[in-house]
């Protein structure tokens, strides 16, 4: 085989880092300070900067951005696959895609992929999962973060602070292979044709009203959040009663005074988890706390700081029950200036409040 025919095929193999603009709380909301991507990749392959970007030259699909992505806009199209292949194994064994032994791992993008849903998952279907990491292995591969022993370990003390009991995952099975193979990747192939490439995504910064309910409909769950939200529930049995938003991939709000029942919140919500209902007299909101992805676009849109995330943990049951929440109920009053109905905390609308202020 040639050496272009190789490198075209490891390139389309490896092709896998699907992007969704339409998910993004940055395209979606130009107030929104989310950067979890940005944070998580170890090449600076993503940017934020005039709109959301992915430079494919630069990125080796470690796939640690779709770990951290709350909606889901970055996404290992192998991701689901990896569940599938876990029943009926004695032995649970994550590797990564360069291990070239003849050993029947689950090969991640990266070892950095590793997440509480696919250890919750392994523990369910084997009592002995282990990691197959190797220094000298990773230095070899264009995935490489010196950091990735300690990103590993730390996700398996989160995992373990929402048991029950501990649970042991063991490293380098000694009777395992080490067997490695040079392995090209898409930043390889690109490098080697000198061809820069970008994959720019675009889209509207606040959808327009009748837009949002259709949004709703494709952007409620992703396949990650649906897929952990049904071991949760298969597993609830071995873990805490009450777990913290974090652990659940969620938040817990809270409304302040300051908020005058704009609604913004409401309409910048992709996943529906905020709900408003006005009655003429009363205005109520309601959160659901499942539907919840926790990317605080609702906290970043409020200019009058009228919304805030509280440390509260969450009962697990009522969680997975996809128990609504009231969380705001305001009856309407009149200003004690002009008379016109508000919500407002204060016995002024805004506009006269301002006023009298001034």
């Amino acid at each position: 085989m040639l050496l272009v025919d190789h490198l075209m095929t490891k390139w389309l193999e490896a092709k896998r880092l699907k992007v969704d603009s339409q998910r993004c709380v940055r395209t979606r909301n130009r107030f929104s300070t989310c950067s979890k991507c940005t944070d998580a990749c170890p090449v600076s392959a993503i940017s934020l900067e005039n709109g959301f970007s992915v430079l494919e030259d630069a990125c080796t699909e470690c796939m640690e951005c779709t770990s951290v992505c709350p909606s889901e806009a970055l996404y290992d199209e192998k991701y689901l696959s990896y569940f599938t292949e876990m029943p009926s194994r004695e032995v649970i064994s994550f590797s990564c895609d360069h291990d070239r032994s003849n050993e029947s791992h689950i090969r991640l993008a990266c070892l950095a992929q590793l997440d509480s849903s696919l250890l919750m998952h392994a523990f369910q279907n084997s009592s002995h999962v282990n990691v197959q990491f190797r220094e000298e292995r990773c230095r070899q591969c264009s995935k490489y973060n010196e950091n990735l022993m300690t990103s590993i370990k730390e996700t398996i003390d989160n995992f373990n602070s929402m048991r029950t009991q501990e649970v042991e995952v063991t490293f380098n099975d000694k009777s395992q292979s080490d067997k490695m193979e040079r392995s090209y990747t898409r930043r390889d192939l690109i490098t080697f044709f000198s061809k820069k490439m970008t994959n720019k995504v675009v889209s509207p910064l606040i959808p327009e009203e009748e837009e949002i309910r259709s949004l709703r409909v494709s952007l409620k769950k992703g396949p990650m959040a649906t897929v952990y939200h049904r071991i949760l529930d298969k597993n609830k049995n071995n873990l805490h009663s009450y777990q913290t938003p974090d652990n659940l991939k969620t938040m817990q709000l809270a409304f302040t005074e300051t908020c005058n029942g704009c609604g913004a919140c409401f309409r910048v919500c992709a996943t529906g988890a905020l709900q408003f209902t006005d009655d003429d007299e009363t205005v109520k909101a309601v959160f659901q706390p499942m539907l919840c992805n926790g990317c605080g676009s609702c906290i970043d849109l409020c200019r009058i700081k009228g919304l805030e995330r509280i440390d509260d943990d969450l009962d697990l049951k009522q969680f997975l029950a996809n128990q609504e929440q009231t969380i705001f109920y305001r009856k309407y009053k009149d200003c004690g200036q002009c008379g016109e109905q508000h919500l407002s905390s204060s016995a002024y609308c805004d506009e006269c409040e301002g006023n009298i202020t001034v």
